[in-house]
């Protein structure tokens, strides 16, 4: 993946989500991410603002 300072923050967020989306540990890396609020980068396929949605939303249901 390109990790460039000139490549758009959007077009490398759509790379790192596509890789994650053929990892078979993708959803165990979310769920790792989310118990321990980690707050940069892409994990399990999932931004920040995603993990705190999906965060909510499980506390939601508990």
């Amino acid at each position: 993946m390109d990790s460039s300072r000139t490549t758009p923050l959007k077009e490398q967020t759509e790379k790192a989500g596509a890789y994650c989306a053929r990892c078979p540990v993708r959803e165990a890396c979310a769920d790792y991410v989310i118990a321990n609020d980690f707050r940069d980068g892409i994990w399990g396929g999932l931004t920040v603002d995603e993990r705190d949605r999906l965060a909510r939303e499980q506390t939601d249901l508990a």
